[in-house]
């Protein structure tokens, strides 16, 4: 995923679970922060509510019981050579079971660790992840189960290392995959009881706390406020999209905020900002795994749209189109835009592929995900061919204030104010892919040990 540290890969980028009605509120807490959950939508929102409990984010995290079991097999075990670990999935009295053993080149068991897994990660697209509860800490277990196999193997990360069941589940990662985490103080893995107000990605991670709206509904005054992403400008809308579909090279929160702190409607800058490294003609990067605002920006949709292209252009995040109904729906979205004769390819030729007329597929084609196994990404660059080049723009994205990053949650107005403690952020979470960050790392460390003698960032380089 390109970004600092394994597991923002493994939580934030690998789908996983299967589904469940997926926008249950389950804390009991009435509006948390004005959080109401996603049922009190449903009321008066029904059908949106029923169809956005279908989509892979209505359906992005579940319980490790019923339903879910059913889809994915509950038996397995593998051996790695590499690690000298065995791996073991079963079921026990109606519960999913991980085990991690070693043994003797007689078979004696040197150890075995067993966990039952209490929650599953993502919607089964590709796969799922699944997370052990340790009295208030949650880790990520060792094996995921890959849909395109159709199999357990090593989660994402762990074939560079035996982790076991001790990768803790960090706020970053959780918080694009569950509706509202519970998370405690501390960045540890530690969660509230019970971990999360609501399980699956719900209503208000993209419309903002609904209470003030419910409340307005249910007295039959005027409407409250409620966040409508149509609405917003573009760059606005994008921002609710990229705080999570947006990786770059470092992810750093902005002083005193968390990842709770997001609302839709701001600005993404004045809680996370996401950085990228600059590349050339003869570094552009093969692979843009989960950077979808940035290849759309790249485009030429985008491009020549002068900056109103966003993601809900082409994705009501409502619906989900079946994998057959998938390339008709996007060809309409398409031709919003563009004509029939926009394509250079003859019809007739068009006519005879499979599935016919399928602009997505010649101009967003999927690939394989190389740093996650049996893992396919559609590419939104919409490129006329597979392998064009990118546009002189890409490779004119730093500004003055900042030359050797590109801050892509930056506009014009705020790149000048960016935090000299969130560089140095930066920096650390860079240097691990990219030594040549080093000494102005070390530089900036050092010029702010005047100024912020006990700030953690500054002693820790």
């Amino acid at each position: 995923m390109q970004v600092a540290g394994e597991l923002l890969l493994a939580c934030v980028i690998l789908p996983g679970a299967l589904p469940q009605k997926a926008v249950p509120d389950q804390s009991g807490a009435q509006a948390e922060d004005g959080y109401v959950g996603s049922r009190a939508c449903a009321k008066c929102h029904a059908s949106i509510y029923e169809s956005f409990s279908r989509t892979d984010m209505g359906r992005s995290m579940s319980e490790a019981t019923g339903a879910s079991l059913a889809r994915i097999p509950q038996t397995a075990s593998i051996t790695v050579p590499g690690l000298n670990r065995s791996y073991e999935v079963y079921t026990k009295d109606g519960k999913l079971y991980q085990s991690e053993f070693a043994a003797t080149a007689a078979g004696k068991e040197v150890f075995r660790e067993t966990h039952k897994l209490d929650y599953l990660i993502g919607s089964g697209a590709n796969g799922m992840g699944a997370i052990v509860k340790q009295g208030e800490y949650l880790f990520e277990a060792p094996l995921s189960f890959y849909a395109k196999p159709g199999q357990w193997e090593l989660s994402p990360g762990y074939e560079f290392g035996d982790y076991g069941f001790n990768r803790p589940i960090l706020t970053g990662c959780i918080a694009c995959h569950s509706g509202r985490a519970r998370v405690a103080a501390a960045e540890n893995g530690q969660f509230q009881e019970p971990p999360f107000a609501e399980l699956a990605i719900g209503c208000e991670n993209c419309h903002g706390p609904g209470e003030a709206h419910v409340v307005a509904a249910d007295t039959g005054s005027l409407p409250g406020s409620i966040v409508n992403p149509a609405k917003l400008s573009p760059w606005l809308a994008n921002n609710i999209c990229m705080s999570c579909h947006q990786s770059g090279d470092a992810r750093v929160l902005q002083p005193g905020k968390t990842f709770r702190d997001f609302r839709p409607g701001t600005p993404l800058q004045d809680t996370l900002s996401i950085f990228l490294v600059p590349f050339g003609r003869e570094s552009a990067p093969k692979d843009d795994l989960l950077e979808h605002y940035l290849s759309m920006r790249l485009s030429k949709c985008y491009l020549k749209s002068g900056g109103r292209l966003t993601c809900i252009s082409c994705h009501d995040p409502h619906v989900q189109p079946s994998r057959q109904e998938g390339s008709e729906y996007f060809r309409r979205k398409c031709l919003s835009c563009h004509t029939e004769k926009s394509c250079a390819v003859p019809v007739s030729l068009r006519q005879h592929k499979t599935p016919p007329d399928d602009c997505a597929g010649c101009h967003m084609p999927k690939r394989d995900v190389n740093v996650i196994s049996h893992s396919v990404l559609t590419n939104h660059r919409i490129v006329a061919e597979a392998e064009e080049p990118f546009p002189d723009i890409a490779f004119h994205l730093t500004t003055p204030q900042l030359p050797d990053l590109v801050n892509l949650t930056a506009d014009n107005a705020t790149s000048e104010s960016l935090s000299p403690l969130v560089r140095l952020q930066a920096y650390a979470q860079v240097v691990l892919a990219h030594s040549e960050y080093r000494p102005r790392y070390w530089l900036l460390a050092d010029q702010l040990k005047s100024t912020h003698p006990e700030n953690v960032d500054v002693l820790e380089a």
